[in-house]
């Protein structure tokens, strides 16, 4: 009899030690509002590696992963192009704060901060918005 409540007590803590903060808390794909000033430019997003992700005009609105692999935070390219000018805007993932969470829970510094926050990319976050200034007159 007294098993079964011990049993469900283990149990609740290996899911809790096998939890992560960051990909509970946060997620691995963000709304990235993309702008210019005037509105009304042309824009292509491509990764680092060249690789096109996605085009549009602005304001517009797209979602982008936060992570390229295990470890490897997002780095795009957005090019944009009004009237014959083009200008080249980086957008770059950082440390998501709640990845720091995982010192907090017991147990989640190995399965949290080695294994599934790097694994969703919930560990990196970007900006959301990228804004281009062109110089009208």
């Amino acid at each position: 009899m007294m098993k079964a409540p011990l049993v469900r007590f283990a149990f609740g803590c290996a899911c809790l030690g096998l939890t992560a903060c960051a990909s509970i808390v946060s997620k691995s794909q963000y709304p990235v509002t993309i702008s210019s000033n005037p509105p009304g430019a042309n824009f292509t997003i491509k990764k680092s590696n060249g690789m096109f992700v996605s085009q549009g005009v602005t304001p517009n609105t797209v979602t982008l992963r936060s992570s390229f692999g295990y470890f490897q935070p997002a780095k795009y390219i957005i090019d944009f192009t009004h009237k014959g000018v083009t200008q080249s805007i980086p957008l770059e993932a950082n440390i998501n704060g709640w990845y720091f969470g995982n010192l907090i829970i017991p147990f989640g510094i190995i399965p949290g901060m080695l294994i599934i926050d790097p694994l969703t990319g919930a560990m990196w976050r970007l900006d959301d918005t990228a804004i281009a200034n062109f110089n009208c007159k």
